[in-house]
C-alpha cells in the first residue's frame, strides 16, 4: 500500500514540470539560434552580390538581430526564475514576452505598410493575413496562460492549440492544394516541431507554477478594544435556615414619657433640729448639695435646707 502523504505528490509533481521545463527551455533555446542564423545567413545570399551594400545588409537583417536578441533575453530570464525555483517570475515574464510580440506584430504591419506606399511594390493581402494570424496566435497563448493561473490548464491547452493551427494554416493549405511545392521537407519539419515546443513550455511552467504552494499573508492586526472576559462566580449553597427565637423586645418609653414632669408631693414639715457644732451643719449642706447635683432635691427644697440649716 502507497503510503505517500499528497504533499509528497504535489512536491514530486513540482520537481518533474520543473525538470520538463528546463528540457523544453533548452530546446527552444537551441531552436531560436539555429532557426535566426539560417534566416540572417539566406537573407545576406539572397541579397544580389552588385547591389549589396551596408545599407541595404542592414534593414535586411537588423529585423532578425533584434527578433534573436528579444528571444534570447526572454529565454534566459524564464530559465534563471525556473532554476531559482521562481516560477511566479517566469509566467510574469512570458506574459509580458507574449504582449511585447502582440506589440511588435502590429507595429512590423504598419510598417510595411507604409514601406509599400513609397515603393514599387504592391501590397500582397497574404501580408495582412499572416499578420492577423500572428496576432490571433499570440492572443490566444496570452488568452490562455492567464486563465490557467491558478486554475485548470486545460485553457492553456485549447490556447496551444489555437496557436498551433494559425501559425501553420498556410502549410496545411499549401499541403491540400500543391504539394509538390514543399522542398524543405527537414526545415518544414523543424519549423513545425518549434511550434509545438513553444507552446508545450508554456504549459509546463505553467503547471510548475500551479503546484507551487501559494503564500498565504498573514492578515493586518486589528486592533479593538479589549473586551472584559466573563469569569463565573462560584455557586453559593444556600444554608438551611434554624430557627431562632427572637428576644422580646420591651416597648422603649418616649421622649414625652421619659421627660414628663413628676407631681410633686407635699412633704409633711419637718422639726428644725438644731445644730449640735458648725460641722454637722457644714456637713449636713454638703450632703444636701450631692442630693441637688444628682436630681434627688430641688433647688428650692435644697435652698429650704440651706437657710434651715444656717439659720436664716
Amino acid at each position: 500500500m502507497d503510503n505517500t502523504s499528497p504533499a509528497q505528490v504535489q512536491d514530486n509533481n513540482q520537481k518533474v514540470y520543473r525538470i520538463v521545463s528546463l528540457a523544453l527551455l533548452a530546446v527552444n533555446i537551441v531552436y531560436t539560434l539555429y532557426s535566426n542564423i539560417k534566416t540572417i545567413v539566406t537573407n545576406v545570399n539572397g541579397i544580389n552580390p552588385d547591389i549589396r551594400d551596408a545599407e541595404m545588409l542592414f534593414f535586411t537583417v537588423a529585423p532578425t538581430i533584434i527578433a534573436f536578441i528579444f528571444s534570447l533575453i526572454v529565454f534566459a530570464i524564464i530559465l534563471l526564475f525556473v532554476l531559482a525555483k521562481k516560477p511566479l517570475g517566469a509566467v510574469n515574464t512570458l506574459t509580458v514576452s507574449i504582449s511585447l510580440d502582440l506589440i511588435a506584430t502590429v507595429i512590423t504591419l504598419i510598417l510595411n505598410v507604409i514601406v509599400a506606399k513609397d515603393s514599387y511594390f504592391d501590397i500582397s493581402p497574404w501580408l495582412y493575413v499572416n499578420a492577423a494570424n500572428s496576432f490571433l496566435a499570440l492572443l490566444a497563448l496570452l488568452i490562455g496562460l492567464n486563465l490557467s493561473r491558478r486554475r485548470s490548464i486545460i485553457p492553456m491547452i485549447i490556447a496551444s492549440v489555437a496557436y498551433f493551427v494559425l501559425s501553420r494554416w498556410g502549410l496545411v493549405y499549401t499541403i491540400i492544394t500543391d504539394p509538390k511545392s514543399l522542398t524543405d521537407i527537414f526545415g518544414i519539419i523543424i519549423y513545425t516541431i518549434s511550434l509545438i515546443l513553444f507552446p508545450l513550455m508554456i504549459i509546463f511552467i505553467t503547471l510548475y507554477y500551479n503546484s507551487t504552494p501559494k503564500k498565504i499573508k498573514p492578515p493586518k492586526p486589528v486592533y479593538a478594544a479589549p473586551q472584559p472576559q466573563y469569569r463565573p462566580q462560584p455557586t453559593v449553597q444556600p444554608q438551611p435556615q434554624q430557627y431562632r427565637p427572637q428576644p422580646t423586645v420591651q416597648p422603649q418609653p418616649t421622649v414625652q414619657q421619659q421627660y414628663r414632669p413628676q407631681p410633686q408631693q407635699q412633704q409633711a414639715p419637718r422639726p428644725i433640729v438644731q445644730p449640735q457644732t458648725n460641722y454637722d451643719e457644714t456637713d449636713k449642706l454638703r450632703k444636701y448639695k450631692n442630693l441637688l447635683d444628682d436630681g434627688v432635691i430641688t433647688q428650692e427644697e435644697f435652698e429650704k435646707k440651706k437657710k434651715e440649716l444656717l439659720n436664716l
